[in-house]
C-alpha cells in the first residue's frame, strides 16, 4: 500500500474543500471541548464516553468527499454521530471499553507503585494521570507534577507499555467507524471485520500516522507559542488560547488525518470486498 499517495491525496482534498471542513469540524471540536473544561481526569472521561459518537461526522464527510463532490455539509451530516446515536453507539462504546480497559490492565503496576509513593494522596495522582492519559489538554502543571513529585522510571515504563497497546489496538479496530458507515454490521461483526481487514496492514498504517509527525509537530510547537503569549492576558487568555489552539489542531491535521483514514479503508474494502455484503452508504 502506498501510504505517501494516500496522505497526498488526503492533502490535496484538504486544500479542495477546507472551507467547508474546517467550520464543520470546528463545530464538533467545540462539543468536545466539555471533556477538556474540566481539571478532572474521571470526569473528563466520563464525558469522553458520552460523546463517544460524536467524531463520528468526521469519517461521514470524509467518506462524503471520497465518494463524490459535495457542495455543502448539513447540520444532519456534522453531528450524525448524535442524530444516529443508537446506530453507531454500541461498535464506538465496545470498542472505547476495549481499548481503556487494555491500557489500564497493563498500568495496574504503576498505579500500585503511585500508590506506595502517593499515600492519601494518590486519588488525585491517579485524577491527575488519568486526565494526561485521556484528555486532549496539555496541562504543563500536571506533567511537572509527576515530575517532581512522583517520578519513577518503573512507572514510565508501564504507562508507555500500556500506551503502547492502547495505539496497538487503536490501529487494529481503526475502521469500525468506516466500517458501521458502510455495512449493515452490528457492534462485534464491525469488530471482527476491522480486525481482519488489518490483519498484514498494521505497519502500513502506523507509517501512515507516522508520515503525520510533522504536521503534528507544527500544531504542538505554534500551540505551546499561543499558550505563552495567551498566558499573558487576564481574562481572556485562556478562551482565547482554546480557540486558536483549536483551529491549528483542525488545519495542521486533524481534516487531514480522518481524510487519510477514509481513504485508507475505501483501499482495503476494496481489495477484500465481500460479494454478498450489504452497503448502506451511498452517495
Amino acid at each position: 500500500m502506498d501510504v505517501l499517495a494516500i496522505r497526498k491525496k488526503a492533502n490535496d482534498m484538504f486544500y479542495s474543500y477546507y472551507r467547508l471542513l474546517v467550520p464543520a469540524f470546528y463545530m464538533i471540536n467545540c462539543v468536545t471541548l466539555l471533556a477538556q473544561l474540566s481539571s478532572s481526569g474521571f470526569l473528563s472521561l466520563a464525558i469522553e464516553f458520552l460523546l463517544v459518537t460524536l467524531s463520528h461526522g468526521f469519517i461521514h464527510m470524509a467518506l462524503m468527499l471520497d465518494h463524490g463532490e459535495v457542495k455543502e455539509f448539513s447540520f444532519s451530516d456534522i453531528f450524525i454521530g448524535i442524530k444516529q446515536f443508537a446506530k453507531y453507539f454500541p461498535s464506538y462504546i465496545v470498542r472505547k471499553v476495549i481499548l481503556v480497559g487494555a491500557m489500564l490492565l497493563i498500568m495496574v503496576p504503576a498505579f500500585s507503585i503511585l500508590y506506595h509513593m502517593a499515600g492519601e494522596q494518590f486519588y488525585r495522582v491517579f485524577d491527575h494521570l488519568i486526565y494526561l492519559l485521556f484528555s486532549n489538554s496539555f496541562r504543563i502543571d500536571m506533567i511537572s507534577f509527576f515530575l517532581t513529585d512522583y517520578f519513577s522510571w518503573w512507572v514510565l515504563l508501564f504507562i508507555g507499555l500500556g500506551v503502547i497497546v492502547y495505539f496497538y489496538l487503536s490501529a487494529v479496530f481503526i475502521l469500525v467507524p468506516c466500517i458501521v458507515e458502510d455495512y449493515d454490521y452490528a457492534w462485534n461483526e464491525a469488530l471482527i471485520k476491522s480486525a481482519k481487514m488489518m490483519s498484514g496492514h498494521i505497519n502500513d498504517f502506523i507509517r501512515l500516522v507516522l508520515s503525520f509527525t510533522p504536521n503534528y509537530l507544527a500544531y504542538f510547537a505554534s500551540s505551546l507559542l499561543v499558550m505563552s503569549v495567551c498566558g499573558f492576558l487576564p481574562i481572556a487568555g485562556t478562551s482565547t488560547y482554546l480557540v486558536i489552539s483549536m483551529l491549528l489542531m483542525i488545519t495542521s491535521y486533524q481534516i487531514r488525518f480522518y481524510q487519510a483514514i477514509s481513504i485508507f479503508y475505501l483501499e482495503l474494502r476494496d481489495q477484500t470486498r465481500e460479494p454478498n455484503s450489504h452497503e448502506l452508504f451511498k452517495i
